[in-house]
């Protein structure tokens, strides 16, 4: 097939159209990729006071009645860190250095699904 980009050579369905046809989730689907969604979350997190830091890793974290306090690790100076804050929240996904710390099993399928792209340009 041709397309206005030149010849297609395959074609995969990506995450939006395969969860169309078998729906895994009570919830609506918004296939919206990481590079849009990741401003919005960050406008609003700021939007609610979070102190939001790039280029960090967790090293480690210990938790209390009152607070949870984590180390972390400035990756471009290399320096370390000490945060105290009222709660934490894990959203590193399913290599989660969270849910190794914590000894949570993760179940189920795994990865859902991964991404290609390929592209040819010409000039």
């Amino acid at each position: 097939m041709r397309t206005l980009v030149g010849v297609e050579i395959g074609r995969i369905w990506g995450l939006g159209q395969e969860a169309a046809a078998k729906p895994g989730s009570p919830c609506s689907l918004a296939d919206l990729p990481q590079n849009l969604l990741e401003p919005v979350l960050l406008q609003a997190a700021l939007r609610f006071g979070a102190n939001v830091r790039f280029s960090t890793e967790l090293t480690s974290f210990e938790q209390d009645d009152q607070q949870v306090i984590a180390k972390i690790v400035d990756r471009l100076s290399g320096d370390t860190y000490t945060i105290a804050a009222s709660y934490m929240v894990g959203a590193d996904g399913g290599n989660s250095r969270v849910a190794k710390l914590l000894n949570l099993p993760l179940e189920g399928a795994g990865e859902l699904a991964g991404v290609s792209t390929f592209s040819s340009i010409a000039i």
